[in-house]
């Protein structure tokens, strides 16, 4: 989404004046996701699909599922997305003789939370995973993909994996939001340091660079719009480079 002006240029001022105050305020906006209403298009699959509820310690899941028999995929959407924006997709491997699921994250779909992070995605995925896996493969877009390869480092048996417009790396995702904000670099670097302590891991812990290549038995294919605004080109490159069957 593109920013008010005013928004672009008051990040743009403080950054220079105190970059760890524009980290402070930018910190908010970093988690809190945005509410968009539900199109047409997509009611109709919400509302004939098999559903249901599921409870995580940061808030509830809507997960929903297609087709009765073969291969179970999982689908994963990302940042102030929708399970059902899978919609056509989703059909269409119905149509090929597989079994498809996915879910509303946390704080996304029918209902909305002021702050999440990708851990609730990463939640959901195993809550997925325990009631309905193992998957023989799961698609993730934007952040999605990066909860599946965080859910792989945590356990799930995901050996085949589709990435479309998928960061590569948590310092990439903040370099990105304070290019977004207008803010000057030094922000994106305060942040990720916060980031690091506040959740007590290495700055790449989180990193589906670093994690495709402890697991080079995933297959998987790399999906990107070299025109993307939001999740440049660069990540499906870097991606390239350290997943062996990607």
């Amino acid at each position: 989404m593109k920013l008010p002006f005013a928004v672009r240029i008051f990040f743009k001022i403080l950054s220079y004046i105190s970059p760890s105050l524009a980290a402070r305020v930018a910190e908010p906006l970093f988690f809190r996701p945005v509410k968009f209403p539900i199109p047409e298009r997509e009611k109709e699959f919400r509302s004939t699909s098999e559903s249901g509820k599921g409870e995580l310690s940061s808030g509830r899941i809507h997960w929903f599922k297609k087709g009765s028999s073969g291969p179970k995929i999982l689908f994963m959407h990302g940042w102030s997305g929708r399970g059902s924006q899978f919609t056509k997709m989703m059909d269409a491997f119905v149509e090929a003789g597989f079994e498809v699921y996915t879910f509303d994250a946390p704080g996304h779909g029918d209902e909305w939370l002021p702050r999440i992070d990708m851990l609730s995605f990463i939640g959901g995925i195993h809550w997925m995973e325990n009631k309905f896996g193992p998957f023989d493969g799961a698609i993730g877009h934007s952040i999605g993909g990066m909860a599946l390869w965080n859910a792989i480092r945590e356990g799930a048996a995901i050996k085949r994996l589709v990435e479309i417009g998928s960061p590569s790396s948590l310092s990439g995702v903040l370099k990105d939001f304070a290019a977004v904000l207008n803010a000057r670099p030094a922000v994106a670097e305060i942040l990720m340091g916060k980031l690091s302590a506040d959740y007590q891991v290495a700055e790449d812990r989180f990193d589906p660079v670093r994690i495709a290549g402890l697991h080079p038995d995933v297959d998987g294919l790399l999906i990107h719009d070299a025109q993307d605004d939001e999740v440049p080109l660069a990540h499906a490159l870097e991606m390239e480079r350290a997943w062996k069957n990607g």
